[in-house]
């Protein structure tokens, strides 16, 4: 029956799905091909013909998980037509995704996975979070909304602040208890874009280029 699977060609999406599960109840230092291999039923050199090793897998994962978070994006800008709203439901998604999808997030974002140019699809769906925030940052300069500013550098910017909110959210640090999620959200994007209608970011400073 497992070498059905295997033959059907679907082993490499099995491993992924039995992955994530293995990542959100053990976390990623456990995950093991060869315990996936024989929960999957297959022999446990097959998943060898699809991931070289153990981080080529937690890389598939973690590519999905930019899948995932670039679904939920799309989905909250459906009926979005301006760039503040746009900015608005990017955080909030954001935000909201880290807080529900733990672990995969941590791998998404954290060192295990170390050199990650060693991971070039990786690298390339991880770059996707900037380009809607960058078309927003764009569209609200040429519409008068915000103030001229340098976009890759402000759109990291605005980044590494909703990153480092979620991560406290994730830890459960919350220094405002009587404050919901939402309004914790709204609140960072309340200053980040007050910043952008007031106060230009990179016009003045040399030249950066994003890696």
């Amino acid at each position: 029956m497992a070498d059905t699977s295997y033959h059907h060609g679907n082993l490499r999406e099995s491993l992924i799905e039995l992955g994530i599960t293995h990542l959100h109840e053990k976390g990623a230092e456990n995950i093991s091909l060869r315990a996936l291999a024989r929960e999957i039923g297959v022999s446990q050199t097959a998943p060898y013909r699809h991931f070289e090793d153990k981080n080529k897998l937690l890389a598939a994962i973690a590519i999905y998980g930019f899948e995932l978070l670039a679904n939920d994006v799309n989905e909250s800008l459906q009926d979005v037509n301006d760039p503040v709203s746009m900015l608005r439901a990017m955080g909030h998604t954001y935000v909201r995704f880290a807080i529900n999808n733990v672990e995969i997030f941590k791998l998404m974002f954290g060192p295990i996975l170390g050199n990650r140019k060693a991971y070039p699809d990786l690298l390339t769906a991880g770059q996707r979070r900037f380009e809607l925030v960058e078309l927003g940052l764009s569209s609200g300069i040429k519409s008068g909304q915000f103030a001229d500013t340098d976009i890759p550098l402000t759109a990291n910017s605005i980044w590494a602040s909703l990153h480092g909110l979620a991560i406290l959210m994730q830890d459960r640090y919350d220094r405002f208890p009587g404050l919901s999620t939402e309004q914790q959200i709204d609140t960072s994007l309340d200053i980040l874009i007050a910043g952008l209608k007031n106060n230009p970011v990179g016009k003045n400073s040399r030249t950066v280029t994003a890696i």
